[in-house]
């Protein structure tokens, strides 16, 4: 990848200068050319070798913190290939068999072979591309990963490796349309690009894929591609066209006479029409606090609202350690989350206006730097989506506030920069697409320390400064939609909004009622 690196983490890279060699070569003792013992290092994950077999190592972890192809010159000229595929991993993670030998490093960022970090390290006889080290991660080559060969493996690998998006997208050799992000440049710094290729370049483009997978177009000449797999040239330009609008995504509407309806019949249905798919992540190998149940409730029982049920507030722990004694997620990385509630409100602001607030409730937040807690307890975030009716008296989401440190992120819907449809929502486990626009169902990222809510993920940042600004630390390790069974009204008309009001939360003071009070004036 470019001498930029990766964006994780940010806080403690430099770009400007290198690490100088090390006269008593401490790096060979540290990971991962530290050699370990197993019981030392743990389960092995994955075994890699170069392609001679002389360099060989471990992994620990499943699955990478990230994955990511890079189109860059500099990538594009070290593989020889149109881009470089990578997954980023904590030097812990890995360790190398026989330690630092057979191993050549080559640091771009002062032109030597002396090691000092940014480095690549490929196998000195072969010359494998074994990885890029940073000075706090590794990005690693999936190729070189032994998958095995059966069809299981296969599956097993290509899921836990792949790729969350596209950096430097506008060097790209190929055109890639599989609805994965793609970033001009490094990955939440530049601007997204969309996921077609023009009209025009028609002529440049060779092989079209048009299968259930992925939709890739290799330079050549159409044509003849065309003439030989004898389908007209006309046929193949209305199906170009279906595809590429195909791509274009526009929200839902509903007539006038349906939102009056949704909203007599109590509300679940109109906020679970445009409700957010939530995704949180967990930085440094410390889980997040997980939402949960204000009054002791569980998946399977519900909320008691009397004191002698109201959950009690979790203690803030030593940084990084933000989710201890509360709520986790409680399952593997990569997967689906448990359920959760969501404490909902709604109200007709106008005759064109209609707002729905979704509340999350956190046992706290933050954590203790250095003696000073940075969070308090409890936590209430919302995201309040706001309807709006057209000329044609037609409804659709117009707006998004994402709660976010005492205020609100204000988001027209069509530049929430990823979205769903109700379908992909239906089908279950919709984690992708990435960076389709203006669909029915917002990607909402919740901070990993302080759960503020973002439209997009950021793994950039774990320093303890960042968790209380925009650069907080967010990503997609957990995700979850929630059912419609765990939505509960909490307006001041109710049980659960009356006992949600009169309850102490501490600094927490956002409760469901209360922000239903002033939604219509929010932000």
């Amino acid at each position: 990848m470019p001498a930029k690196g990766s964006s994780i983490p940010k806080p403690n890279v430099s770009n400007a200068s290198s690490e100088r060699p090390m006269e008593n070569e401490e790096w060979k003792q540290r990971p991962p050319y530290l050699i370990q013992p197993p019981e030392e290092f743990g389960p092995v994950k994955w075994r890699a070798k170069c392609q001679c077999g002389q360099v060989t190592y471990k992994i620990s972890r499943e699955k990478p913190l990230k994955a990511k192809y890079c189109h860059c010159r500099g990538c594009q000229v070290m593989h020889g290939a149109p881009f470089q595929w990578a997954a980023i991993f904590h030097k812990s993670d890995l360790t190398f068999d026989k330690g630092a030998h057979g191993l050549s490093f080559y640091s771009s960022a002062h032109s030597t072979r002396e090691y000092e970090v940014p480095t690549k390290v490929s196998c000195s006889f072969c010359r494998t591309p074994i990885m890029d080290e940073g000075r706090n991660v590794c990005l690693i080559f999936p190729e070189a990963i032994v998958a095995g060969d059966s069809d299981e493996e296969r599956q097993k690998w290509r899921e836990a490796f792949a790729p969350d998006c596209h950096i430097f997208y506008d060097k790209r050799c190929i055109e890639i349309l599989d609805g994965k992000t793609k970033w001009s440049g490094m990955d939440e710094e530049s601007d997204l690009v969309d996921d077609y290729v023009s009209l025009g370049a028609l002529d440049r483009i060779g092989k079209l894929v048009l299968e259930n997978g992925p939709k890739t177009f290799i330079c050549g000449d159409l044509r003849d591609e065309i003439s030989s797999a004898q389908i007209g040239f006309d046929v193949y330009s209305s199906s170009w066209a279906a595809t590429v609008n195909g791509l274009a995504a526009a929200v839902t509407q509903i007539t006038d006479n349906e939102m009056s309806n949704l909203l007599s019949q109590g509300g679940v249905e109109l906020a679970d029409r445009y409700a957010p798919l939530w995704f949180f992540g967990q930085a440094q190998n410390q889980p997040p606090c997980y939402p949960t149940w204000a009054f002791g409730g569980s998946p399977t029982s519900p909320d008691t609202y009397d004191d002698a049920h109201k959950t009690p507030a979790a203690p803030q722990c030593d940084y990084p350690n933000v989710g201890c004694k509360c709520r986790n997620p409680g399952v593997g990385i990569g997967n689906r989350g448990p359920a959760f509630p969501i404490y909902f409100t709604y109200k007709r602001c106008s005759d064109t206006e209609v707002r729905v607030v979704y509340n999350l409730f956190y046992e706290k937040d933050g954590a203790e730097v250095v003696g000073i807690e940075t969070g308090h307890d409890y936590d209430w975030e919302r995201v309040i989506i706001i309807h709006s009716r057209d000329a044609n008296n037609m409804w659709a989401p117009s707006r998004a506030l994402l709660s976010a440190h005492s205020g609100y992120h204000d988001l027209a819907w069509g530049d929430i920069q990823n979205t769903l449809t109700t379908d992909e929502i239906n089908a279950g486990d919709a984690k992708n697409p990435n960076g389709v626009q203006n669909n029915d169902h917002p990607k909402v990222y919740v901070a990993w320390s302080k759960h503020a809510h973002f439209d997009d993920r950021n793994t950039g940042w774990n320093d303890p400064i960042s968790q209380s600004t925009d650069n907080a630390f967010r990503s997609d390790d957990w995700w979850y939609y929630v059912d419609k069974s765990y939505y509960i009204l909490s307006d001041d008309t109710t049980a659960a909004g009356k006992a949600l009001g009169s309850a102490n939360w501490g600094d927490a003071t956002s409760n469901p009622p209360s922000v239903h009070a002033s939604v219509c004036s929010a932000p």
